[in-house]
C-alpha cells in the first residue's frame, strides 16, 4: 500500500482547506458532492494525482477508487469501458449519515483495497450517539463479512464524519484496528 489510512486522513484535510469547499454547505448535496467527488479537479482527484494515482468516480455504483493503471480493450473507448486494475483506495460518500448504512454495506464487501474510506457528516460532535452508530454498523458489517475476514490484515478502514461546530466545519477522523475504532488528531 502507497500509505496509510493516517496519511489518507492528513492529505484529505489539506485538500479540503485549499479548496474552499467549506464555503458551501454539505446540505447543498449536489453541489458539495460535485466539489468533493465529481468535478474535474474535485478534491478526491487532487489527493490521487498528489499521490500519483488515478481517480474515477462513480465506478461500480462505488463513489470513487484511487488505482494506478487502467485496462481497456482495443474496440472500446478506454475512457468510458476500462477496469481499474490495483485499486488503492475505495470511497464511499454519502451526505446524510441517515442512509450511510447502505453505503457501508455496499463499500465491504465488493471490492478490495488496502484502503476503504468512509465520508458522512452529522450536524455536531455532540451527535455522539450517531458516530457510534456508525462505527457499529461499520464493525458489524466487517464481522459478517468471510471476504474481508481473508484480507482484514492486509485493509484499513477510515471513517471520516464532518460536523459544525461554531458555524464551521470540523473534520473528525477514525481507523478501525483490531475491531477497535481510534481518532485520528
Amino acid at each position: 500500500m502507497v500509505f496509510a489510512a493516517k496519511n489518507f486522513y492528513g492529505l484529505f484535510l489539506e485538500e479540503i482547506k485549499k479548496s474552499g469547499i467549506e464555503s458551501i454547505s454539505w446540505n447543498n448535496s449536489k453541489e458539495w458532492t460535485n466539489r468533493m467527488l465529481k468535478n474535474k479537479n474535485c478534491v478526491m482527484e487532487k489527493m490521487a494525482k498528489s499521490l500519483g494515482l488515478l481517480y474515477c468516480h462513480d465506478y461500480y455504483y462505488l463513489d470513487g477508487i484511487f488505482y494506478r493503471k487502467k485496462l481497456g480493450y482495443n474496440n472500446l473507448d478506454i475512457e468510458s469501458h476500462f477496469y481499474a486494475q490495483n485499486i488503492e483506495v475505495i470511497i464511499e460518500h454519502e451526505n446524510n449519515y441517515k442512509t450511510i448504512e447502505t453505503e457501508i454495506y455496499k463499500l465491504i464487501p465488493l471490492f478490495i483495497a488496502p484502503l476503504k474510506v468512509i465520508i458522512t457528516y452529522i450536524e455536531t460532535n455532540k451527535d455522539i450517539q450517531k458516530i457510534e452508530r456508525i462505527k457499529n454498523v461499520i464493525k458489524e458489517r466487517i464481522k459478517n463479512d468471510d471476504l474481508f475476514s481473508l484480507h482484514k490484515n492486509k485493509i484499513e478502514t477510515l471513517l471520516v464524519v464532518g460536523f459544525k461546530r461554531d458555524n464551521k466545519i470540523c473534520w473528525q477522523g477514525s481507523i478501525l484496528k483490531n475491531s477497535k475504532f481510534t481518532s485520528l488528531i
